[in-house]
């Protein structure tokens, strides 16, 4: 992204095309290619996605590229199958931009921050990045919603509040991080809150099913060996700010007391889905009562 807005700075906007591969067809972007820049050395078109062409069409597109036309192809995983991406794959150049987790990812928020003028104490960083979650396109829109708010100050905690919509990552982890601090309380009125802003509560149940998944793996990591929160993340694959907030309830208990959450748990989902519970999204009281009874094992004594 930053790169295509330095080309357009640099070289101008009407020299920067942005086309999708859905529906494009070759002839279409045979002409684009073709077009020499305007009163500049370079000109960019960029293709979100690769498009089906046979391989010998492709081909044909290589070949008639003007030699001050670059041509992107934005694709996160290209089919290799296709004969478009084989000759591709054989004639362009090609970059990968992985993503970003834990300490970089943070670091690469606060400069987005900075970048757009309004800088970001880490504390605010924190309860940003809680409530949004780890996807890299809805960090930078939630970003620049921010910035376009503040207009020029530092971020506040309020800020975010009222600016922030959390995604269902994001609810994830404040929830987590609730029930591994035993806020018990805090934690069923925010489920409550959740399903009062009408979310379905399964979608909770959902959830909570994936919080206790991750306690096992964060778990068993631990008892491995493993505390520093960067070598559990890349041993299990929990994302960064689950395992910093389920650490605190790892710590807090043995290994009998998850035991028997998680037994608790799953004859809970097994009597949802086998009828065991009569529940509806017009009368989830069952459900609601079996998270809170879940929520307050988390904070039993061992």
């Amino acid at each position: 992204m930053s790169w295509i807005q330095a080309f357009s700075e640099k070289h101008g906007s009407e020299n920067l095309m942005r086309l999708e591969a859905r529906g494009l067809t070759i002839r279409s972007l045979l002409d684009e290619v073709s077009i020499a820049p305007f009163i500049a050395s370079k000109r960019l078109v960029v293709v979100e996605g690769v498009p089906g062409y046979p391989g010998e069409q492709m081909e044909q597109l290589c070949h008639a590229l003007h030699p001050q036309v670059i041509l992107l192809f934005v694709e996160a995983k290209p089919d290799r199958r296709l004969g478009s991406v084989k000759v591709l794959m054989a004639q362009a150049s090609q970059k990968t931009f992985p993503l970003l987790h834990g300490v970089k990812l943070r670091e690469w928020v606060s400069a987005l921050f900075v970048k757009h003028g309004c800088p970001i104490d880490r504390h605010v960083l924190d309860l940003f990045m809680e409530k949004v979650g780890e996807n890299q396109d809805m960090l930078f829109q939630e970003c620049l919603k921010i910035a376009i708010f503040v207009s020029g100050r530092g971020v506040t905690a309020e800020d975010i509040e009222r600016v922030v919509v959390p995604s269902d990552e994001g609810v994830i982890w404040t929830l987590t991080d609730l029930i591994a601090s035993g806020k018990t309380t805090d934690a069923v009125l925010y489920a409550q809150e959740f399903i009062e802003r009408g979310h379905d509560p399964f979608e909770l149940w959902n959830i909570l099913l994936w919080m206790f998944r991750n306690l096992v793996l964060v778990r068993g990591a631990y008892e491995e060996g493993m505390e520093r929160i960067e070598q559990i993340v890349q041993s299990t694959g929990v994302p960064f700010l689950s395992v910093r907030a389920l650490l605190p309830l790892v710590h807090r208990m043995d290994r009998a007391a998850i035991e028997r959450i998680i037994d608790r748990v799953v004859s809970a989902d097994v009597g949802l889905k086998t009828g065991m519970y009569r529940v509806t999204s017009d009368e989830p009281q069952e459900l609601l009562a079996l998270m809170d009874r879940c929520v307050m094992e988390c904070v039993c004594d061992k």
